[in-house]
């Protein structure tokens, strides 16, 4: 369905019943990017990956952002296997993105307020974004509120909070609003920005929610001026709100691999994700060599036991290389390799390649045969990381590099949506 469909299910539909319609079509969700935004708070460096514009139904290039009362929100964000924002990261945000819109507020007065919780207000505001946006790409911020956790929920429940409509002099609009509007309540001004599962401090990557739950570490993400643990880190899901296909929580870390601060790591594949999905749009130069950080990918590459130089190599293929640099420096990180065949096979001898039948998750990579050759049997292959779970109907996505051909330039690091049905996919490499 396009956006335009989902504006004209919603027109007549209101509050709850409204959420209910969404959340039934949550497999239309536009799959906004993940991208990395620094800051740095107490003297430490901290990078978080944030999607680059709020939830919406349709397609990249013709969203319909859709308002939802929080418990909606918090639904989509753990099927999505993501988690709402904080106040400090709205500000990160709007400082570090790439396109900045003025706030649009509608008239208020109309219909004595009521008609700015409607869906034709929705319509309306999503139209006046999309003009002033004009196409243009990457994060954006400035057009909306965000819904955000904050510890004053914790002694109120039953309330949203909401924060930002940033002005073009990054002044919010909406200071931090944790007790005026019921947990349900959403206008056309509130938008849903989700945050990976894992943030980086001074380079080390740790669980958020380990973080959040930590009265030292806590502030780097909340803003809080005192070491405190964020008291409400999710709005409560009823059942009406349940995704039935939802994976209600993001894999468990592993209790095997100690982690930075002595806590356990997450596993090597989620980690590898979340670096790769700061990678994306990364292309190489056509002709001879390649950019810079292609070049990178493949510094600590080997094939047949030798280093090799992607920056000596016209047109080269680095899909394997790119998933070896995304788990370098990881504990359980499979062998830094130039081809996927190699890559294969040090996996299959760790126990860790699946048939294709097998239901893959977020952070696994799956492989594929390329130019009449199978990487199971030493021949060309394809390698891409899984970005979201494989779902009932056989769907799924990935990230990889060297991916796209002539269209971008040569090869590129892409989100791609696929299938279990594609015939050149032969199996899994398990990293979760």
């Amino acid at each position: 369905m396009t956006g335009n469909d989902f504006a004209k299910l919603l027109l007549p539909l209101s509050g709850q019943a409204r959420d209910q319609a969404l959340l039934a079509h949550a497999d239309c969700l536009v799959a906004w990017p993940l991208v990395p935004v620094r800051y740095t708070r107490a003297g430490r460096v901290i990078e978080v990956q944030v999607t680059t514009d709020v939830l919406a139904m349709g397609t990249l290039d013709a969203p319909f952002r859709i308002p939802t009362g929080a418990a909606a929100v918090q639904a989509f964000a753990d099927h999505l296997g993501l988690r709402l924002i904080t106040r400090l990261v709205s500000d990160a945000v709007w400082a570090a993105a790439a396109v900045r819109l003025a706030p649009h507020p509608l008239s208020f007065s109309r219909d004595g307020g009521r008609w700015m919780l409607s869906s034709a207000a929705f319509i309306e505001h999503n139209q006046h974004v999309e003009e002033a946006r004009k196409g243009r790409a990457g994060l954006i911020a400035g057009h909306k509120k965000d819904v955000v956790l904050c510890s004053a929920l914790a002694l109120r429940a039953n309330r949203v909070a909401i924060y930002g409509w940033h002005l073009l002099n990054g002044h919010p609009i909406q200071g931090l609003n944790a007790h005026r509007h019921e947990v349900g309540y959403c206008d056309y001004s509130h938008g849903g920005r989700l945050m990976g599962p894992v943030v980086l401090i001074d380079g080390q990557a740790h669980d958020l929610d380990a973080v959040l739950a930590d009265p030292q570490r806590a502030p780097l993400l909340t803003g809080d001026a005192a070491p405190s643990a964020l008291a409400f880190r999710r709005y409560a899901v009823p059942s009406w709100a349940a995704i039935p296909s939802a994976p209600t929580e993001p894999p468990p870390a592993s209790e095997d691999t100690p982690g930075v601060d002595g806590a356990p790591a997450l596993p090597v594949g989620l980690v590898a994700l979340e670096r790769l999905r700061g990678e994306l749009g990364v292309h190489e130069t056509p002709g001879p060599g390649t950019t810079p950080r292609v070049v990178e990918y493949g510094s600590g590459a080997v094939r047949g036991g030798k280093r090799l130089d992607l920056g000596n190599t016209d047109e080269p293929a680095w899909c394997a290389v790119l998933q070896g640099w995304a788990e370098r420096d990881l504990p359980g990180a499979l062998p830094w390799r130039w081809a996927v065949s190699e890559r294969w096979a040090d996996a299959a001898a760790l126990g860790l390649t699946r048939p294709k039948s097998y239901r893959a998750r977020a952070g696994d990579e799956a492989i594929f045969a390329r130019a009449g050759g199978d990487p199971r049997h030493g021949g060309t292959g394809h390698d891409a990381r899984v970005a979201r779970d494989v779902d009932e109907a056989g769907r799924y996505a990935t990230i990889g590099g060297n991916e796209g051909g002539a269209a971008h330039h040569g090869g590129e690091v892409l989100f791609t949506e696929r299938d279990v049905t594609d015939p050149s996919l032969v199996g899994w490499i398990v990293r979760t």
